[in-house]
């Protein structure tokens, strides 16, 4: 039978759509797009022809192509494909653990702790102190900043425990900073009525960029959401706080990923070397001492027997 894509092409079709009317950006369709039609392509060797049917093996093999790239990079693939085939009831990346090389990741960009200062001693608005403090002060996804509830805010202020819609809608639950909590209480001294559901007005994807967009302009740097949930880990990494801690804040799976966050780099593990270990002087010897050998111990002989008598 010929292969035929047309079934895998009005799948993907549909699921763009159903994306763009979630609020994605015409930027991150275009990604998607881009790399899910590849994968319509690379199933074509295997003779797939629609999204259910794609095999682990298919989407190994696909991911393969794009180890050269960078880790970002190899990250969005996976979540388009797995996003993708959950959508059209394939399961077969639910539990997939997809590893990344540690060197993948070509360029780290985070915020230094001065400039993280900075940036929460600028004027802002009640909006955007919640969207950059989430991101500073918590480590939040842009998305789980938007998914945050009235009634989420509420609890957070009066049990000092947030709630948090990660990937996939997963809970978690982590200690509210004081200084989001300051700007969740100034949001709600300028929207004393609000009762809806969703906490921030009015706010998707597309227009959460253009309120950073312009907060950066202001303060004279540009950075993303992502950059400040990277500066977020990597800042309590610098501080001391054990890798295990930051990635529970942060909602990864593991610490792989978290390494990759931190963005270790050899400046980093030159400091643990210069800071290890104790100092003390070195002593010099020209040659080792002789080391003095036991004489050979001597077998005991039973008493009795050392006079030779033979008798019994």
């Amino acid at each position: 039978m010929a292969y035929d894509n047309s079934r895998m092409r009005r799948e993907i079709g549909l699921y763009l759509k159903k994306s763009r009317d979630e609020g994605l950006t015409p930027r991150y369709l275009s990604c998607m797009k881009y790399t899910l039609f590849n994968l319509m392509e690379h199933c074509k060797g295997y003779g797939i022809q629609c999204a259910r049917k794609v095999s682990s093996e298919a989407v190994l093999s696909f991911l393969e192509k794009s180890e050269r790239l960078s880790a970002s990079i190899q990250r969005k693939n996976a979540c388009f494909l797995r996003r993708f085939l959950a959508y059209n009831e394939n399961p077969v990346m639910v539990n997939m653990r997809i590893r990344i090389r540690g060197n993948a990741r070509t360029r780290v960009d985070w915020l230094t702790p001065t400039e993280s200062e900075a940036i929460l001693a600028t004027p802002m608005t009640t909006t955007e102190a919640v969207l950059v403090r989430a991101g500073l002060l918590q480590g939040m996804r842009r998305i789980e900043t938007l998914r945050v509830t009235v009634q989420d805010a509420r609890n957070a202020l009066s049990s000092s425990i947030l709630v948090v819609r990660g990937k996939d809608n997963k809970l978690r639950e982590i200690p509210l900073h004081l200084g989001l909590a300051e700007a969740l209480r100034a949001y709600f001294e300028k929207h004393p009525q609000l009762d809806g559901i969703g906490l921030l007005l009015g706010i998707k994807r597309s227009r959460s960029e253009k309120v950073l967009g312009a907060f950066c302009a202001r303060f004279g740097k540009k950075f993303t959401f992502h950059t400040m949930r990277r500066t977020f880990g990597r800042n309590l990494w610098l501080r001391g706080i054990p890798i295990e801690t930051i990635s529970e804040l942060l909602g990864h799976v593991s610490t792989d990923m978290t390494r990759l966050y931190l963005g270790l780099n050899i400046t980093d593990m030159r400091k643990a070397i210069s800071e290890y270990g104790t100092k003390s002087e070195l002593r010099i010897i020209d040659e080792l001492p002789q080391r003095k050998v036991a004489p050979p111990r001597q077998p005991e002989l039973l008493e009795g027997l050392a006079g030779g008598s033979g008798q019994c």
